[in-house]
């Protein structure tokens, strides 16, 4: 084993002392020190070599898989390494080229709201990648992931990855506990190693993109909002999940509940990141909207969505961390597919069907706010309202027009697909929903209503509602509080006229 402090003497004085890289210079900040960042089991120097900078990495202890990992950027004995006696030996690295960025840790740090809502959105993108893959990087984390310049983000430090030759094998480590499912173990060692830290990380940057506020009640140095290890009673999340339903944001409000699953495996996540990254703010209230006063009465219990934020991003600061192009890293040498690393090749096809099961028409009537696990997947029957308090799902009154996506129910969550194809066009997000009319549907996320539009987007939010009707000649009518009134499509609410107040009740 080879201590920090032995590298960092004998690169600094490497003159001579590698076998094929020839000269090499340590680079330095303004204050003359050596840049290098040190971690549980290697320690990463930024160097120069014939104009070109590269990040040379160094092993304080043995790593396995490290020549499937990396390829051709393994250097076996190439650097000679003193030890405290003035002899030393010749030990392997890792090279590759540096490229400038920060961490994401770092941009976290010092990010406001527009930041971090772009920094979701380029998450998304990455975990997407990640989750659809049959490789896993094994150590996922923000500080292993780089915002370069042009806002894409790279990942390092593949020492703990997994390739398909090794499945059948124990992980060489376990990740850091931090963004790990508590459950994980070296026996767990597969394509899914990802899924929980990418889930952990795109709800922490959501929420926060959503309210900022959250980092100064729930970061630590060691955690990232949510701690794994004080689930499912973890506050963090808990306010998390109920501001994603307060806001409508369907897509972060499912990956966040999937952070409460027995195991690492997740089910379901691939799908959800697609969708995001297809869909983009579908499915849910945009960051800036949702922080943004509302021109509404203070008793109005509904508000409608604004407009996107605008997501143009200044460059990351040079950081002094490892930065690689991961895209050289020779994973698998037979492509060079860019969005993840090379190791994670080809991706393989994910998407599953729908499975959509045949529902008839939306409820029609105030819905009741039933939990979940009390809806079945099988064809909607109306519910025997006799003797029960409040309002239930009862069958429409007329059928939604031809154009408009048909309401199904899969897994006991409700969503859309298109009349004609079968397709899902709104995948099954809500815990209840209406039928589509005047172009906008009801939809219930967790205990709160919403109004979306015909491609997902949450156009008027209800907190407060206990239940709600469709739109009919412009208004709908909510119940909130006990009393009835109706709203406009831009969620203004005005007491209901008489007659509909004696209708519905």
């Amino acid at each position: 084993m080879i201590s920090v402090r032995q590298y960092l003497f004998s690169v600094g004085n490497s003159r001579g002392l590698t076998r094929t890289l020839g000269r090499i210079d340590v680079c330095r900040d303004a204050d003359g020190r050596m840049c290098y960042r040190a971690g549980n089991s290697a320690v990463v120097f930024k160097i120069r070599r014939g104009g070109a900078c590269y990040a040379l990495r160094c092993y304080t202890r043995k790593t396995r898989n490290l020549e499937a990992v990396y390829g051709p950027k393994l250097l076996r004995g190439e650097l000679f390494v003193y030890r405290d006696d003035r002899q030393g030996e010749w030990t392997d690295v890792v090279v590759d080229r540096w490229v400038e960025g920060q961490t994401l840790h770092e941009r976290i740090a010092a990010a406001d709201r527009a930041e971090f809502a772009r920094l979701a959105e380029a998450f998304d993108r990455l975990a997407a990648a990640m989750t659809a893959d049959d490789c896993a990087h094994g150590d996922l984390k923000p500080e292993n992931i780089v915002v370069r310049p042009d806002g894409t983000l790279r990942l390092i430090d593949f020492d703990a990855s997994f390739l398909p030759a090794f499945a059948g094998t124990e992980s060489p480590e376990l990740g850091t506990a931090a963004f790990q499912h508590p459950a994980r173990t070296t026996a767990d060692f597969d394509a899914r190693l990802d899924d929980f830290p990418a889930a952990l990380i795109s709800t922490a940057l959501h929420a926060l993109a959503c309210d900022p506020t959250l980092r100064e009640r729930y970061d630590t140095q060691d955690t990232l909002l949510i701690d794994p290890h004080r689930l499912p009673a973890d506050e963090a999340l808990r306010e998390i999940l109920a501001l994603f339903e307060r806001q409508g944001m369907a897509l972060s409000y499912r990956i966040a509940r999937l952070l409460l699953s027995p195991g690492y495996r997740l089910p379901g996540l691939p799908e959800l990141f697609a969708r995001a990254v297809r869909t983009g703010a579908a499915y849910g209230t945009a960051h800036a909207a949702a922080a943004r006063p509302q021109n509404r009465s203070q008793k109005a219990p509904c508000t409608a969505h604004g407009e996107r934020n605008s997501r143009s991003g200044g460059d990351g600061a040079v950081g002094v961390g490892e930065v690689l192009n991961t895209s050289d890293i020779p994973f698998r040498t037979e492509t060079d597919e860019d969005t993840l690393c090379a190791a994670h090749g080809k991706r393989n096809s994910r998407s599953g069907g729908d499975g959509a099961v045949g529902v008839g028409g939306a409820p029609d009537a105030l819905c009741d706010t039933e939990a979940p696990s009390e809806r079945s997947t099988a064809p909607l029957v109306p519910p025997d309202t006799a003797g029960t308090e409040g309002f239930r799902c009862a069958p429409s009154e007329t059928a939604p027009p031809a154009e408009a996506p048909e309401l199904f129910v899969e897994h006991g969550l409700w969503g859309y697909r298109d009349l004609r194809t079968g397709e899902a066009t709104i995948p099954p997000l809500y815990d209840c929903g209406f039928d589509f009319t005047e172009g906008l549907a009801a939809v219930r996320l967790g205990r709160t209503w919403h109004f979306i539009d015909t491609d997902g987007h949450t156009v008027i939010r209800c907190p407060g509602c206990e239940a709600v009707k469709p739109f009919r000649d412009g208004k709908a009518r909510i119940l909130r509080g006990g009393r009835i009134s109706e709203i406009d499509r831009d969620g203004h609410e005005t007491p209901p006229a008489d007659s509909v107040a004696e209708d519905i009740c």
